[in-house]
């Protein structure tokens, strides 16, 4: 019969994962385009929200004036369309310059360097490769959506590095006194800026228009391509785990990691909300608000389960009093409190039910989906929305979508008891 590992061997191994885990995570939080991309995708959520805000103040009327025919009503919603519209125009259908221009502006800030200078070269590159700004600077905005965003992302990012690494080069040659080191590095930004300009435009005017025609033909091949990977249930699986175990050795590294996540599905969520304005059917079963709405039910590890749990029906005093003051935040999905408090994070204890939750709630919704027993994600929303809202919202009003969020909660529920359960007996033969 084969021995158990002792305790002290289980330590051991915990401490030799957690060590290389954290190595990578402390490299990963120093890769600053990652954080760059991390604070793009949090301001173009704003954006975001505010074109889905459209599809449903549309929906919600059409609903109002099915049950109620009320004269004042529709004469309110006649006058709230084209404001309504607007909203739509200023968000999705030009979101790839949106993205662009924070992407631009946040990717040289991290780098030391003027944000706004960024910004206006990354918009100016995309612009010109895209064939949107011709040299009499007459614009067309037809093809400004999220089917050229892969496109956009390379080539500004070609030209806001080649700005960055200008400045960084002016500014290590310099032997300027120290009292004039601020001047100095605004007038490399500067110049920097107007060489990259010079070297953009004469680029774009030397090579020919079939060279970028192509490469914004092979970039949104890649990004439908992608798109249609992300739909894998393997896939799906790989993200979710390596998003758990971020999360559980560092939790620092689970935001950059759900930054990947978030820029992978983001093509699949937006072309959703974009069939949706337009009356068509949505293409991609999953995105990543999938993951929020359903998964991380109380945030990641569908701790909400478990907060519910220890303030029911644990026995030991210090679980409860972190379980009260993490009820509100895990409410709208915030847990840090009870991953640091109880805590979860790196306690052997609560690995397996950490890990395992998400993934039996990722096989139900995945199931769900399949079948069409719900309706696929078509609404963007911020994280923070309580559960059982956020999916009757991001469904745009399906009444589904809260029966399988129940489902969830319930088997979370039901296997975090077992280890709550278990943390008691110990307790208590520990007396």
């Amino acid at each position: 019969m084969a021995r158990k590992p002792s305790s002290n061997a289980t330590q051991k191994k915990l401490d030799f994962i957690t060590k290389y885990s954290l190595k990578l995570v402390d490299h990963l939080k120093h890769l600053r385009w990652l954080i760059a991309l991390k604070q793009t995708l949090d301001v173009l959520m704003v954006v975001a929200v505010l074109g889905s805000l459209t599809i449903l103040l549309q929906n919600f009327s059409n609903v109002f004036l099915s049950y109620f025919h009320l004269p004042f009503l529709r004469d309110f919603l006649s006058w709230l369309g084209p404001i309504n519209q607007a909203m739509w125009v200023l968000t999705f259908p030009i979101y790839s310059f949106w993205f662009i221009l924070v992407w631009g502006y946040f990717l040289a800030l991290f780098y030391d360097n003027d944000a706004v200078l960024g910004s206006i070269i990354a918009v100016s590159s995309y612009l010109l490769a895209s064939g949107f700004l011709a040299f009499n600077f007459k614009v067309t905005w037809q093809n400004l959506s999220t089917e050229n965003l892969f496109f956009a992302v390379f080539i500004s990012t070609i030209f806001v590095v080649i700005y960055n690494m200008m400045t960084r080069l002016q500014f290590q040659l310099s032997i300027m006194p120290g009292r004039f080191t601020w001047f100095y590095k605004k007038l490399s930004h500067l110049t920097s800026f107007l060489v990259t300009l010079i070297v953009m435009f004469v680029y774009f005017r030397e090579t020919p228009k079939i060279l970028h025609l192509s490469l914004r033909k092979l970039f949104n091949e890649l990004q439908l391509n992608l798109a249609v990977i992300s739909q894998n249930f393997i896939v799906i699986l790989v993200i979710l785990v390596l998003i758990q175990l971020y999360c559980y050795f560092n939790f620092q590294g689970n935001n950059l990691m759900i930054t990947i996540a978030e820029f992978f599905y983001l093509t699949s969520q937006n072309f959703n909300v974009e069939a949706v304005n337009y009356h068509q059917l949505p293409q991609y079963l999953f995105t990543k608000s999938t993951l929020d709405v359903y998964v991380f039910i109380g945030g990641v590890g569908s701790t909400l389960a478990f907060v519910l749990g220890v303030l029911f029906f644990s026995k030991i005093p210090e679980m409860r009093r972190v379980a009260k003051y993490s009820l509100a935040p895990g409410i709208f999905n915030f847990n840090s409190s009870t991953l640091f408090g109880i805590p979860i994070i790196l306690n052997k204890r609560y690995f397996v039910p950490f890990m395992i939750t998400p993934i039996i709630s990722l096989i139900t919704t995945y199931l769900a989906l399949s079948l069409r027993w719900i309706d696929p994600i078509q609404i963007a929303l911020p994280n923070f929305i309580p559960p059982f809202l956020n999916g009757f919202l991001a469904t745009n009003l399906d009444l589904n979508s809260l029966a399988l969020i129940l489902v969830n909660f319930l088997i979370s529920f039901i296997i975090w008891m077992s280890y709550i359960k278990k943390e008691n007996d110990d307790h208590k033969s520990a007396i």
